[in-house]
């Protein structure tokens, strides 16, 4: 779990000022007991010490300006990463060497300052050992900041996955408008005492259907347009039962679809609407029509009806079949995805552009 941003950089930090101080002291004594004596120089450790403590802690001062850079600057422009690739670097590498050789200088006496300077930049290796450091540190940074991202992303991805478990069980549960339901019951009741036997078990028989795949599918990530039609159609065929001549369906699908993959209770939910909103309200024969064809290299479903004067807009908009189908598409394709409804002057459309995914066999 990820704690507070400020937590999170300063325990960053403390870990770089432990293993810097580490580095500092490992540096002093290797002085001390190894070089010197290899270079008849006689440092005392408490020049060695204070002054390893300052030359490898000042990264830890500059790790903050190099954090910022990288941020504003890494996914920028070429400008951008020369700032933080070349600019930053020679800056910070010259700047430490030149606070270092005036340290030298006013304490040991060592050469002159300018020599010094010179020396530490373009004669010795700590200079390079100064640029290993930084892209070592700006190395660092790009890792924690990718885990640090991977690992929010990975938060908001369980959070959705509970979002959309909790929805896909309050589909499950309202899969069908009690409005439907109470309908659908009273349909078969109708035809019982109309003596109509072979209608009303094949209302049963579809509501049956109904209700088995809308548990099966429900636990299904991606199912085909094939499966999901075929619900459509057991859902379509009880009301065609309950509107008679009333409801006609038109197919536009394109057989060579069925294979491809979309999230389950996407297409019904919206029959239902023009269903209940539309010619339910309307009073009169109403014309459905289903299409699913590839749109610019995306897969374009819609329904669409017939209804005009239609002023159920809002509720189709903003029911809770047509949100969890929102929050299926978001959950599974990100941003890339459309889904919008349209008023027109000859009914009611909703139509949604989602990726192509192939079944993989």
């Amino acid at each position: 779990m990820i704690k507070s941003k400020n937590e999170y950089y300063l325990r960053l930090l403390i870990i770089e000022a432990l293993a810097l101080t580490v580095i500092a002291f490992t540096v002093a004594m290797q002085h001390y007991f190894v070089f010197d004596p290899g270079a008849n120089q006689n440092f005392s450790l408490f020049w060695h010490i204070p002054f390893n403590l300052f030359y490898w802690h000042y990264w830890l001062f500059v790790t903050p300006l190099i954090f910022i850079t990288f941020i504003r600057c890494e996914k920028k422009t070429i400008g951008g990463k020369a700032i933080l690739y070349i600019l930053l670097p020679l800056v910070i590498v010259s700047l430490h060497q030149i606070l270092s050789a005036i340290i030298i200088y006013g304490f040991l006496d060592f050469l002159d300052v300018k020599t010094l300077i010179y020396k530490r930049i373009f004669r010795s290796q700590w200079a390079w050992v100064d640029l290993v450091v930084y892209f070592i540190i700006a190395v660092g940074i790009s890792i924690t900041e990718s885990q640090k991202k991977y690992q929010l992303e990975e938060i908001e991805s369980w959070k959705l996955k509970s979002q959309l478990a909790a929805a896909r069980l309050k589909r499950l549960k309202n899969q069908f408008h009690p409005h439907f339901v109470f309908n659908t019951f009273n349909t078969i009741s109708t035809l019982i005492l109309k003596r109509e036997k072979g209608k009303a078990i094949e209302v049963i028989e579809n509501l049956r259907l109904l209700f088995q795949k809308a548990a099966e599918e429900g636990t299904n990530k991606l199912i085909t347009l094939e499966e999901e039609m075929s619900f459509v159609q057991n859902y379509l065929q009880i009301e065609k039962v309950r509107l008679g001549k009333r409801l006609e369906v038109k197919y536009e699908i394109d057989t060579n679809l069925s294979h491809l993959l979309i999230p389950p209770f996407i297409i019904q939910p919206l029959v239902e609407n023009s269903i209940r909103h539309g010619i339910s309200k309307s009073g009169r024969d109403g014309i459905i029509k289903i299409f699913a064809r590839i749109n610019n290299n995306k897969l374009e479903i819609g329904v669409e009806d017939n209804c005009t004067g239609n002023n159920g807009i809002q509720t189709k908009r903003n029911g809770v079949g047509l949100k969890i189908v929102k929050r299926q598409l978001s959950y599974l394709f990100k941003n890339d995805y459309i889904f919008n409804a349209e008023q027109t002057k000859k009914g009611f459309v909703n139509r949604l552009l989602i990726p192509i995914v192939k079944k993989s066999y």
